[in-house]
């Protein structure tokens, strides 16, 4: 996508970086504005049609990869002892459709978000006698990062929420309730109250008083967690 449309927009300037006229078109900010919007409506379109195919699929890899964790977590202690952990439920069922959804949703508005922060930068160079090609070359090669790493922070903080959501409701489904909360860390502004809750039990069904705005959330909940969650396994 970066590159196609950065490739569309030089092609508004000739060798030596000086605008081209485009005068029997309207102009080249009418140019400039017709190849923003044909390159946006391309990849709007393209990322409608395989986020869902997708997101699906990346869903479904985590939901094996949770009933696998989960068994492992709760493994036997006495070989008479078993608990299973093949059904879908409806509840997850939804977990699943939401992750989907929200997934999708967010992957959709990559290149929209991308085309509205190069749009101006294109305009301005075209309209600004003082604005270089060069400089615009370098923006458009920053946007491109930007949108690069939103997309990958994405599916990673998605896959950490789905993940953490289908092993809870799996549990649930097993008679598990509480569970140890996790501290992982590894990010370069931790969240105070999630740091000092490591260690500590909460509610696998309400979660623990940690959230951002004081209220009550799960570990991967949050913007960017990387926190988990050991489950208790009791025996009576």
């Amino acid at each position: 996508m970066t590159k196609d449309s950065r490739d569309a927009v030089l092609s508004l300037f000739d060798d030596t970086g000086r605008r081209k006229d485009f005068l029997e078109t309207g102009g080249i900010a009418q140019a400039a504005q017709s190849i923003l919007d044909i390159k946006k409506g391309q990849w709007n379109a393209f990322f409608d049609m395989v986020a869902r195919e997708k997101v699906q699929s990346l869903i479904n890899r985590l939901l094996r990869e949770s009933k696998a964790s989960c068994t492992s977590a709760v493994k036997p202690l006495f070989d008479e002892v078993t608990i299973k952990m093949d059904a879908m439920t409806p509840q997850m069922k939804e977990i699943f459709q939401a992750s989907v959804n929200q997934g999708v949703d967010l992957i959709k508005s990559i290149p929209s978000q991308y085309f509205e922060r190069i749009s101006g930068d294109v305009m301005r160079t075209i309209t600004t006698p003082t604005s270089s090609l060069k400089e615009l070359s370098r923006n458009l090669a920053k946007y491109g990062e930007m949108s690069y790493r939103r997309a990958n922070n994405i599916a990673l903080d998605q896959t950490r929420k789905a993940y953490q959501s289908f092993n809870r409701q799996m549990l649930d489904n097993a008679g598990i309730q509480k569970g140890i909360w996790v501290h992982t860390g590894g990010t370069v502004h931790p969240r105070h109250k999630h740091k000092a809750f490591n260690g500590k039990e909460f509610d696998l069904a309400k979660g623990a008083p940690v959230g951002d705005d004081g209220g009550y959330v799960f570990p991967s909940q949050e913007p960017f967690c990387r926190c988990t969650f050991i489950p208790i396994v009791k025996f009576s």
